[in-house]
């Protein structure tokens, strides 16, 4: 179908996939998405300047895949980095729902079925899950459950990652956040920790829905060592965020970030030392 069909928004998936250099792995990362059992959806690719098939993989892909209820956009852009490609997708997307996805992870196919009747059961704005490490082959690695509340994620600066939560727009002030470009590390939970600060509850999936495909390359993200700045550069952009939106900040969460903002100043100071510290103390 040609990319000119309207697609209804009121119940509409929008599905972010920023991407870079990754033909070798998208094709299964856009199959769990076109085997969601939920319609309707639309697929968002955002090519961060690839110089590898991935443009040639994802156009043809699209060509047998795209229907009235699933369209599919593919929008190419110079190298920006991940965060600069999701806020282009958000800048192009039409639904009610967000799904951020890496290119290379996959959606267990009742993600969006499951996630979008809980979000309307409670009346929230997000809804998390479990989710799992696997390998190349599909081998278990980890299974991580997310069973915390709103205040146990913002206060022990959880990871609920990218891909396993479910966003209602209409339920966020603005309808929209965008990503921090200048964070190269641990985006996702600045990104995150901002929608929760705003909202008074979230809703929760006790399901793997999710797996995090771990790959023998290095990706660029993991490169990045988690050095005392990347958790200083995170403070500063939540600290900015709450100061310029403070009468959008939920009251009920204030101990929790004042928690938050404390570790994070820790972390900075001594982000390996901490590290060993928490590792010592997990066991």
């Amino acid at each position: 179908m040609g990319g000119g069909t309207t697609l209804d928004s009121k119940e509409l998936v929008s599905v972010i996939i920023p991407t870079f250099n990754r033909a070798a792995f998208i094709i299964n990362t856009l199959n769990s998405v076109s085997q969601q059992s939920y319609r309707p959806i639309e697929v968002l690719i955002v090519d961060d300047g690839s110089t590898d098939e991935t443009e040639k993989v994802v156009l043809d892909w699209k060509d047998i895949h795209e229907t009235l209820d699933f369209q599919i956009n593919y929008i190419f852009q110079s190298n920006q980095g991940a965060p600069a490609a999701r806020n282009n997708g958000i800048r192009n997307a039409k639904g009610k729902y967000f799904q951020f996805l890496d290119s290379d992870d996959i959606l267990t196919f009742n993600k969006f079925e499951l996630q979008i009747e809980k979000l309307q059961i409670d009346g929230t704005a997000i809804c998390i899950s479990d989710y799992s490490h696997v390998d190349e082959n599909d081998c278990l690695l980890k299974y991580l459950s997310r069973d915390f509340t709103i205040n146990e994620i913002i206060s022990g600066f959880i990871a609920v990652l990218s891909s396993p939560p479910l966003i209602n727009k209409e339920k966020i002030f603005y309808n929209c956040i965008y990503w921090n470009e200048k964070i190269k590390k641990l985006q996702d939970k600045d990104y995150f920790l901002k929608i929760l600060m705003t909202v008074n509850d979230i809703s929760y999936v006790n399901q793997n829905l999710f797996k995090w495909v771990k790959h023998k390359e290095e990706g660029i993200t993991n490169s990045i060592p988690l050095k005392g700045w990347v958790y200083w550069s995170i403070f500063k952009s939540l600290l900015h965020f709450h100061v310029a939106n403070l009468k959008y900040i939920k009251r009920n969460h204030y101990s929790a970030m004042f928690l938050l903002y404390s570790r994070l100043i820790l972390f900075s100071l001594n982000a390996k030392g901490v590290m060993k510290i928490l590792r010592y103390l997990r066991k």
